[in-house]
């Protein structure tokens, strides 16, 4: 697992140099954040001298890899002044962050490195493209402004036997699908049928589906 997260933190474009004890640390050139990776068998009594070369790295996180597992209560036994740990508990699947922290941008990244994906770098992973169906409401826009002109000439919003000529002839007039009109040259009420609705009813059931 170790050489499978050092292979995607290469393959995302880390800058990484091997440290004393089978430790790695990596940098990105995009990124004032480094990290620093080995086993919790090696891991060192301070970790000054890795770190003193890099003046413009102002966080560092360690990766502490526990292939045997690990008690929480042995966190507190090694202390690092501004440095954040991460134990992950191989045995178990745990991560316990030392001294805790609610940050999640770690998690997420050794989430992605385990799984052999590159990391998204900043502090937020980029967001979902999300689809805007403008057809549809395009063509929603359209049904109901035709609509509102068939109303104002005269179309009922509930139609019933009374209104049944006046709604009939304001339908044809809109461009209703009649079969003999069509066949004397209305090719054109094909296409207008599709927008023309008897009733409020008929309209919102419509838009609906």
């Amino acid at each position: 697992m170790f050489e499978q997260i050092i292979n995607s933190l290469s393959q995302s474009g880390w800058k990484l140099v091997d440290l004393e004890g089978k430790w790695v640390s990596a940098t990105h050139e995009s990124l004032n954040r480094g990290l620093i990776l080995g086993n919790l068998s090696e891991l060192p009594t301070e970790f000054t001298e890795w770190i003193r070369p890099y003046n413009d790295i102002s966080k560092w996180d360690v990766l502490v890899f526990c292939p045997e597992g690990i008690d929480s209560s042995h966190l507190k036994q090694r202390r690092f002044p501004d440095i954040q740990l991460w134990y992950w508990d191989m045995l178990r699947g745990n991560l316990f962050p030392f001294p805790p922290t609610n940050d999640p941008l770690i998690p997420r990244w050794l989430k992605q490195l385990a799984s052999g994906k590159p990391i998204f770098l900043g502090e937020k992973s980029p967001q979902k493209i999300s689809f805007q169906p403008y057809l549809t409401y395009t063509l929603i826009g359209l049904n109901l402004i035709y609509f509102l002109i068939m109303v104002y000439a005269g179309l009922h919003l509930f139609p019933n036997a009374s209104t049944e000529t006046i709604d009939q002839g304001v339908l044809i007039q809109f461009g209703a699908k009649v079969n003999t009109l069509i066949q004397a040259g209305g090719v054109w009420r094909l296409f207008t049928s599709t927008f023309i609705h008897i009733g409020i009813i008929h309209l919102i059931f419509n838009l609906y589906a």
